[in-house]
């Protein structure tokens, strides 16, 4: 009883202490006033942010970037190895029981002259059983199960951490095309009324209504238009 007693007390006395996380002062309650006529919207999914966009072909990209990514991949591999080692730690505090099953078969030739049990069969089986528990005394099973599950939960955050960088930085690229893409259509409209206008302003010249003055500069206009086109195109392109 005595030594049982002194085991428990040993057990207690784990390495270090037991970790605490820091105490950060938040308000109980959080809130903003409202503009007048406006409500608080649909609560947004932060697991999947980039669908408040509406953009079926954003959420298209976002797929193709999640599956293919090497980034997320590799981040992906380090949950799956510490998750393995957090439940190897997690399994060493239990007992451990090994069986291990041997069988063999042997026959003697009948032709042996120097055997006294020629053309017999013999049969072996063997079956050994271990087991084996190593005693928490001072806690080192226990931080090393703590330890390994602390590695396995920064390897998630570190996933959510490339995958919020990889997607951010896609959000900022495909708003960027778009608007490029929106610069571009409106630019070729204002190309196509320019062109109206110089048609307009020939007629007008014909008619001695306008001097060749203005005939010019409405050229001008439509000339520089079209010139940014071609360089618009440019950055489209290095944007896709």
């Amino acid at each position: 009883m005595r030594y049982l007693l002194l085991l428990i007390l040993l057990s207690a006395c784990k390495i270090g202490p037991d970790y605490e996380p820091p105490k950060i002062a938040l308000n109980a309650n959080w809130q903003i006033d409202l503009p007048a006529g406006e409500q608080v919207g649909k609560e947004i999914n932060l697991d999947r942010w980039w669908e408040v966009f509406n953009e079926s072909s954003l959420n298209c990209i976002f797929e193709l970037a999640y599956q293919n990514n090497f980034d997320i991949k590799i981040a992906q591999q380090n949950i799956n190895k510490t998750r393995a080692t957090y439940d190897i730690s997690r399994r060493a505090i239990y007992p451990t029981l090994d069986l291990n099953a041997e069988s063999s078969r042997t026959a003697t030739s009948d032709n042996a002259s120097n055997s006294f049990n020629s053309g017999s069969i013999n049969n072996r089986h063997n079956i050994t059983f271990q087991s084996s528990w190593e005693i928490d005394l001072w806690g080192r099973v226990t931080r090393a199960k703590e330890a390994a599950n602390a590695r396995y939960l920064a390897s998630v955050a570190a996933k959510r951490d490339v995958m919020l960088s990889i997607l951010a930085e896609l959000v900022n690229n495909y708003l960027q095309l778009r608007g490029l893409q929106k610069s571009q259509f409106l630019l070729e409209e204002n190309i196509k009324v320019l062109e109206q206008i110089f048609a307009l302003r020939q007629e007008q010249l014909k008619q001695g209504v306008i001097s060749s003055f203005e005939l010019t500069k409405t050229l001008i206009r439509r000339d520089s238009a079209a010139i940014a086109l071609p360089e618009l195109k440019a950055q489209i392109s290095s944007t896709i």
